[in-house]
This record gives structure tokens, C-alpha cells and sequence, in this order.
């Protein structure tokens, strides 16, 4: 009867083991294919602005400014 117990609690061990390293892997896989759509989302951001002429709007992304609105009652 120990045997059976011994022999269970090796396999739970084992099976928890196995699943432990495939969440793991799953983890792993799941942080590089967030980080390989930022560059890739980067590289389309770069592209399109690579060819904006910085004459239509000069100035942009330099520095904030600020506008004042009144409303009028």
C-alpha cells in the first residue's frame, strides 16, 4: 500500500514537473511575440513617418504648446 502512494506521489510530482516547464515555455513565448509586435508596429511607425515633411508642420513633436479656448456664452 505505501508502494502505491510512493509510486502516486512520483507520478504527481512528475506530471506537475512537465506542466510547470510547458507554462513556462508558454510564458516565454508569449513575452517575445509582445516584444516582436512593438518593433514591428515601431518599424511601421518609423516607415511612415520617415517620408512626413517636416515643412507642413515645422516644429512638431519640439515642443508642447499650449492653446487657451474661451467659450462664449
Amino acid at each position: 500500500r505505501k508502494t502505491n502512494l510512493i509510486n502516486f506521489l512520483n507520478d504527481t510530482i512528475l506530471l506537475l514537473t512537465k506542466t510547470c516547464k510547458n507554462l513556462i515555455v508558454k510564458a516565454n513565448a508569449t513575452t517575445d511575440a509582445f516584444k516582436n509586435n512593438i518593433t514591428l508596429f515601431t518599424r511601421i511607425l518609423d516607415r511612415l513617418l520617415d517620408g512626413y515633411d517636416n515643412r507642413l508642420r515645422p516644429g512638431l513633436g519640439v515642443y508642447l504648446s499650449a492653446s487657451i479656448t474661451k467659450s462664449v456664452a
